[in-house]
């Protein structure tokens, strides 16, 4: 694995239609024109620009819920909450003396030891103060959510639970973003995953940051980029918890070929690790690998696993076909609004929730447009029925892919 000191930098170019090329200049780290404030601002409008994805699903989409949070250690340049319930704390830093490398690792876990002592009524207070000063508008937690996502009804206690236990547990991501993160600020993320007192997810993410004066409008070329990961941390999970600040550390690091698995599924399976029906757990992953094998998606909501298919037609949309709760408990819903929205007929999704119902002996309502949703049954009932059930939504799938391709 090649270290930062053996990376070799080139310059983009930018090729025009008529054959052209404008090569950028990088913006030297002493370049007066960008300030710590203009990248927290840009990283606030533009948080897609920080490649959280790479680090933890969990985390994404970023939404901006936070700029110089006030804290008794000090202000907190940037927070951002994903729609499953998890904070991200960002930190930005420009590289122009050694002071601000050595201090920024030890003033951002300050900052979420002091966020880890929030409630979820001290955040949703602070939401919106945030959003009545910037926004304009007096949006709480859960209404700041779904301007970005679609939040159910059904899905809100969970994801104000989700939020709670984060909060209380210190599990946040620290992303420290800066525009040179030089070698001794990776030395110090390994201090930070060896030090049991320290509980974060912690990410080191470089912005590289180019112009040219041919551009004009002082356009920027920003290049985002993972550092942490030349070093193979992929999280550092720390749980600070009760009055004695009990620490636990998990630190995981990828193996060579294996995707890291998420926060989310990691809580999904120990959700129904404590349910009564031990062979839930042993169920949900064979689900998993069969619907995979089947060419199905599996996406990871406010504790459930749901299954999707891709529109075989390359519309970049995805059918739901049913999805499993952190209770163990099936559910169909949702493919009639999707099969209406591609000019497919409504018939497949009467057909999967009536077969499905059949096998489960049970008459379940016809799907109806809207938020509809009916619970088929749980892991338990379904074990013995579960490879008729498969057979339904395999022929629910060919279906999809042959009335997609005419």
């Amino acid at each position: 694995m090649n270290s930062l000191g053996n990376r070799i930098e080139h310059c983009p170019i930018l090729c025009k239609q008529d054959g052209s090329a404008i090569i950028l200049r990088k913006i030297p780290l002493n370049d007066r024109q960008i300030q710590e404030g203009w990248l927290q601002d840009l990283i606030e409008k533009s948080p897609e620009v920080l490649p959280v994805s790479e680090i933890e699903p969990a985390f994404t989409p970023l939404i901006s819920v936070g700029k110089e949070v006030p804290t008794s250690v000090g202000r907190i340049d940037n927070l951002y909450l994903s729609p499953r319930g998890y904070l991200t704390i960002a930190e930005t830093k420009l590289w122009r003396n050694p002071e601000a490398r050595r201090q920024v690792v030890g003033q951002i876990i300050d900052y979420a030891s002091e966020l880890s002592r929030w409630s979820y009524d001290d955040l949703e207070r602070y939401v919106k103060t945030y959003n009545r000063k910037f926004r304009g508008q007096d949006l709480g937690i859960l209404d700041t959510l779904r301007v970005y996502a679609e939040i159910p009804e059904t899905e809100e206690a969970a994801i104000i639970d989700t939020i709670a236990r984060n909060l209380q547990h210190g599990r946040f991501l620290l992303l420290i973003v800066g525009d040179g993160i030089r070698e001794d600020t990776e030395r110090m993320a390994d201090f930070l995953r060896q030090t049991p007192q320290l509980h974060f997810t912690l990410a080191l993410a470089e912005l590289q940051l180019y112009q040219s004066e041919t551009l004009g409008d002082g356009a920027i070329l920003v290049v985002p980029q993972v550092v942490a990961r030349t070093k193979e941390i992929v999280r550092a999970v720390v749980r600070v918890e009760g009055e004695a600040a009990a620490v636990h550390i998990t630190a995981e690091l990828t193996e060579s070929g294996r995707q890291p698995v998420t926060l989310t599924e990691n809580e999904f399976f120990h959700a129904l690790g404590n349910i009564e029906d031990h062979g839930a757990a042993e169920l949900a992953r064979q689900i998993i690998k069969d619907m995979e094998d089947r060419g199905c998606s599996i996406e990871w909501g406010i504790g459930s696993l749901k299954v999707k298919l891709s529109d075989p037609s390359g519309s970049g949309r995805k059918f739901s076909l049913f999805s499993v709760d952190k209770n163990g408990d099936v559910y169909l819903g949702y493919l009639l609004n999707q099969l209406n929205e591609l000019g497919l007929p409504e018939e497949i999704a009467s057909e999967l929730v009536r077969e499905s119902g059949k096998i489960m002996g049970k008459s379940l309502p016809e799907p109806k447009s809207g938020g509809w949703w009916t619970k088929l049954s749980s892991l338990k009932e379904l074990q013995e029925h579960y490879d008729a059930f498969g057979s339904v939504i395999e022929k629910t799938i060919e279906r999809i892919r042959q009335l997609s391709s005419d």
